[in-house]
């Protein structure tokens, strides 16, 4: 069997087993949004929408409607990224988790950087879709001549103050950029060319509008974490306060009180750090989503500044450096907020814990004392009853011995007709102690029964 004719056998195969639903769409991940092959010179412009997460289908729709209005291939349903030629300029489109990227390549027409225009196509497909523009990057890829791109020249693109360059991939390209908004409206950034192979070329150009992007997305936390640190902050001292208050000893005798008045100041204050606790859940919940989103975007940023593999231009801050300095301070505060969220949640759970238990303590001294009252009335009680049980078999053999001894005094008569000699008197003394025991014994096992029929 040779070879061909083997695979054919395999793959019939495995068309007739139970795949995993998912194993196509795994493998394809990993070959989702791949570099561009790239040629010198070239002008790139990337629009990074912020859309959310639940625009997802509304977004597919506007991009069908654009690929049938300009005769271009319709995507598959549920694609994240689609590439497609209008002319000779690429367009890219690009969903990921809560943004939309849509990118431009267009051929550089002119040796100048940034004197490309944008495609008014995209910007009137961009004008129907949904979101906000949070990324607009133009990046002029070309070709290094050292007579043209000397620093002089290229500081004259930028705002000097904060022009920031390094060498990329062994020394194999050169980068500009100060990370501002230019009157255009977009971050510049100029890369020039030595010796880059078009697939490495894109490679390098796509890490450096990932930084672009990734950058905006990780500093959207910082407003929140500003904010939430203010909040925080009087949170904090709101539970110190609380805290003061539990710390008071449990035993209010000392100052006057009783064990109502702590069950009741206790009450009051397990409301107020319930109230406490559900303001931090609540903060917590406004801004976790966005504090670890920030956290995942700066991971991706020092990857992404990994890879470029950054070589020092004398006189200049690399793009690491610069990031390094004015970034990691604003992704410090978000994760020392998220630290104080998390400490703040925990110290007031844990005040909770200890207020409810103080709480049950008390409830169950209370409790103690009043089964102990309850005890000694039941005892009373049954002292009570015993006595007034007592009374009541007197009365009731009284009743019954003169019962006995009217009967005798009627019946004296009959008696003497028929000869006998009946005393009433000794009748009636005689039956005290029988009728008195008989008496006894019945209440006696009528209360055993009583007894006997009552759960314990």
């Amino acid at each position: 069997m040779n070879e061909q004719n083997f695979s054919t056998k395999v793959a019939d195969w495995l068309s007739e087993q139970q795949c995993h639903p998912l194993r196509y769409d795994l493998t394809e991940e990993l070959h989702a949004r791949p570099f561009e092959s790239l040629q010198t010179p070239a002008d790139i412009f990337l629009f990074a929408k912020f859309t959310g997460e639940e625009s997802r289908d509304n977004e597919f729709s506007h991009l069908q409607n654009f690929c049938q209005q300009h005769q271009l291939a319709t995507p598959k349903v549920g694609v994240r990224h689609h590439r497609m030629y209008v002319g000779d300029d690429l367009i890219r489109w690009e969903r990921h988790g809560e943004f939309t990227t849509f990118s431009l390549i267009t051929s550089a027409n002119s040796e100048q950087p940034f004197d490309a225009e944008v495609s008014s196509i995209l910007l009137d497909w961009m004008s129907n879709t949904e979101g906000q523009i949070l990324v607009a990057t133009q990046l002029s890829i070309r070709e290094y001549n050292a007579e043209a791109h000397t620093e002089e020249n290229v500081v004259k693109l930028f705002n000097r103050a904060s022009l920031v360059s390094s060498k990329l991939a062994s020394e194999e390209a050169k980068v500009w950029t100060d990370l501002r908004i230019h009157e255009s409206g977009f971050n510049r950034i100029l890369l020039l060319n030595d010796k880059l192979r078009n697939r490495k070329l894109g490679r390098v150009a796509q890490r450096l509008m990932n930084i672009s992007t990734y950058r905006n997305l990780a500093l959207l936390a910082l407003p929140i974490a500003q904010k939430a640190s203010h909040e925080l902050a009087d949170l904090d001292r709101q539970l110190s306060i609380l805290l003061d208050e539990l710390s008071i000893p449990s035993d209010y005798t000392d100052i006057g009180g009783d064990r109502a008045s702590r069950i009741e100041l206790d009450s009051k204050m397990l409301r107020s750090l319930t109230a406490l606790s559900m303001q931090i859940q609540s903060l917590s919940t406004q801004s976790r989503y966005r504090l670890s989103a920030a956290d995942a975007y700066y991971a991706l940023i020092n990857s992404r500044l990994t890879e470029l593999n950054e070589t020092r231009v004398i006189g200049f801050q690399t793009i690491g450096e610069f990031l390094q300095r004015r970034l990691s301070p604003a992704m410090r505060t978000c994760t020392s907020v998220q630290g104080r969220l998390e400490d703040l949640s925990n110290r007031t759970s844990r005040a909770v814990d200890l207020l409810r238990t103080r709480l049950d303590l008390t409830l169950e001294h209370q409790n103690h004392s009043l089964l102990e009252s309850m005890n000694k009335r039941v005892l009373a009680q049954m002292r009570l009853q015993q006595t007034v049980e007592g009374l009541s078999i007197a009365a009731i053999t009284y009743y019954i011995i003169s019962l006995i001894g009217y009967l005798t005094k009627s019946t004296d008569g009959l008696a003497s007709q028929l000869g006998l000699s009946i005393s009433p008197e000794v009748i009636t003394g005689l039956s005290v102690l029988p009728v008195g025991f008989l008496v006894w014994y019945s209440v006696r096992r009528i209360k055993r029964k009583i007894l006997e029929k009552t759960p314990n």
